[in-house]
């Protein structure tokens, strides 16, 4: 019995299509991978931060003085059924540039605090802030702010000379008040193995359907 020519091209498509997302996945898979080893190996080699690294990832302390009167609060960030907001606060180091600590997560018992500038050593991982392209837009100008967009945030404070990363700090010294530290290593989501078996599963699935179908359909016409 010949098989339908269309019924057969609909089906390869849908099979290829569903093999190419696996292979994207797991071509994700080895660029996350190699992000995760370029975060181990600043993990591995703490150091004194410095500016002048083209690393896309450095785990390390930083001195300087806290600006606290220019800090922003950004979320909302939940903490254990709780809500709350991820404090960050410019740092200006002793070389005069400014960069962004993440001192960890506030709720909103923070707003009532009046901390004063200090001078502190921060230590934690200094890397790029990443926020999805879906994130809702942040407004200045009414200080609601969801994502951690440099630019905006140097410009809202009148903040000049800023680093491009963030300093997410796992330890202060002196410590802040009512700040709950970030947890000591941060890796990012890792899920396109998971992804790749789901598509390439559901290739094989679309396979044995088609498979099936044809021999039922041949057998109800003997």
């Amino acid at each position: 019995m010949k098989i339908p020519f269309w019924q057969s091209f609909l089906v390869l498509i849908g099979f290829l299509v569903l093999c190419g997302l696996g292979t994207w996945q797991v071509s994700r898979l080895q660029w996350k991978n190699t992000i995760i080893q370029k975060i181990d190996a600043a993990y591995e080699t703490p150091q004194n931060l410095t500016f002048d690294s083209s690393a896309d990832f450095l785990y390390g302390t930083v001195d300087g003085q806290l600006q606290t009167d220019k800090s922003i609060l950004i979320g909302p960030r939940a903490l254990k059924d709780k809500m709350g907001f991820y404090l960050h606060i410019p740092l200006k180091t002793r070389d005069g540039k400014i960069l962004f600590i993440n001192a960890g997560w506030v709720d909103e018992a923070w707003k009532n605090t009046r901390p004063t500038n200090r001078q502190v050593s921060v230590r934690g991982l200094m890397r790029k802030p990443d926020y999805s392209k879906h994130s809702s837009k942040n407004s200045p100008a009414n200080n609601l702010w969801f994502t951690a967009n440099l630019n905006e945030m140097a410009q809202n404070k009148n903040l000049k000379d800023v680093y491009p990363m963030v300093l997410y700090a796992d330890q202060i010294t002196p410590p802040l008040e009512y700040v709950i530290q970030n947890a000591q290593k941060w890796y990012p989501r890792n899920e396109h193995l998971q992804y790749a078996i789901f598509w390439y599963v559901m290739a094989g699935v679309l396979a044995i359907v088609f498979v099936f179908y044809r021999r039922m359909s041949r057998r109800q016409k003997l």
